[in-house]
């Protein structure tokens, strides 16, 4: 139970992606273990929605380089922390790396210098960039900054705005882990919840978003 609170207090992530955590450092069949202290995270499950069908999500086309494709989004409001009550989160198509930036405002000005501060001064210029019909990305600025930077923007459809399905997955386990620190600063564990998903193995690939971008995991003491 020791290890199992050390990998999972991060994000809270799924059993899939704790026994994969765990089974890399550890030998014993934990399936069975991990399952029943998941279950038994009163956080998780006060938090988290369980899906028992998927909607079809449309999809595009899929890339092989990082950081050419990005979805960005904004979530909020949460109650007020630090001054802040919505977040920018932008994320790489290939690799998945999130970033979240807490936000005062949500106005084209604020959120087009967060994107640029945070995002392309770290990454660099995306080939494109991926939204939704929110008015900041809709906005002259916002253009003006894709023609300065040179990526092109692409909208999704209004009544389909599960288009953009990649960013919505990542915003649902993103909300449940930071509701699940119970934490009414959300600004100070928002850290702790990007490590936990940056570090965490991801079943489609079987790597972490941290090996995918810099080739190692990151060290997460047990003990």
């Amino acid at each position: 139970m020791h290890i199992f609170q050390k990998f999972h207090i991060l994000a809270h992530p799924d059993v899939k992606s704790t026994v994969k955590q765990i089974a890399s450092r550890f030998i014993w069949n934990i399936w069975k273990n991990i399952t029943q202290w998941a279950k038994s995270c009163i956080h998780c499950q006060k938090n988290k929605i369980n899906r028992h069908t998927r909607a079809q999500i449309a999809t595009y086309k899929e890339v092989d380089d990082r950081f050419s494709v990005i979805h960005i989004d904004i979530i909020g409001p949460f109650p007020t922390s630090e001054g802040k009550t919505y977040c920018l989160t932008c994320i790489d198509r290939f690799t998945c790396w999130i970033e979240v930036i807490p936000l005062e405002n949500v106005t084209a000005e604020t959120v087009a210098r967060e994107f640029y501060d945070h995002w392309i001064s770290r990454f660099g210029m995306p080939y494109r960039v991926i939204t939704d019909q929110g008015s900041q990305f809709r906005s002259e600025l916002f253009k003006n900054i894709g023609v300065i930077c040179g990526f092109k923007i692409c909208t999704t459809t209004a009544y389909h705005p599960q288009c953009n399905g990649k960013i919505e997955r990542i915003h649902r386990t993103l909300k449940a882990a930071i509701r699940a620190h119970n934490s009414i600063k959300w600004t100070e564990t928002l850290s702790t919840v990007l490590l936990g998903l940056r570090s965490a193995l991801r079943g489609d690939t079987n790597y972490t978003i941290v090996q995918m971008v810099y080739g190692y995991q990151v060290t997460k003491r047990v003990f």
